[in-house]
């Protein structure tokens, strides 16, 4: 019994593992609540709560970054935050020094994004039927002349 119940194991984990692995890039509230906070850079050491969603940071401001030279690149800080928010109001922004730092110097771009992932109301019982994943994820980020 207990080798079919490691091999059950290993192919549930196997089978689950890129769910799991999308589930924390977007930075899924089902796991943790956002950090929503008042400053910019919401809190990074909170374990109750998430600070921002790794695809941003990974994948989508580099991405519209563009094509940069090989010495530069994009380290950017994706926060949660609801992005409809008047007071305070959480815009992006970019970082650098990279003109004081030669033409040819390794530099790179500290970037701060905002996100706030949208959910739908119809699978609350997370039964199968209906996608629990974000269907949207609401991002503020700079554009690729700012970049």
């Amino acid at each position: 019994m207990g080798h079919k119940a490691s091999i059950s194991t290993k192919t549930t984990s196997n089978l689950l593992s890129p769910l799991l692995e999308g589930m924390e890039l977007e930075g899924f509230y089902g796991m943790k609540n956002p950090c929503y906070a008042s400053p910019l850079v919401g809190p990074t050491d909170d374990p109750t709560c998430l600070h921002g969603a790794p695809w941003h940071n990974l994948t989508t401001q580099p991405t519209m970054g563009g094509d940069l030279p090989s010495h530069v690149s994009v380290a950017n800080d994706d926060n949660f935050h609801r992005v409809d928010s008047v007071t305070p109001v959480h815009l992006p922004e970019v970082d650098s020094d990279c003109d004081k730092a030669g033409l040819f110097s390794s530099c790179t771009l500290d970037s701060i994004t905002v996100s706030q992932n949208i959910y739908g109301n119809l699978d609350k019982f997370d039964t199968g039927y209906y996608p629990i994943a974000a269907s949207e994820m609401k991002t503020k980020i700079s554009s690729r002349q700012r970049i």
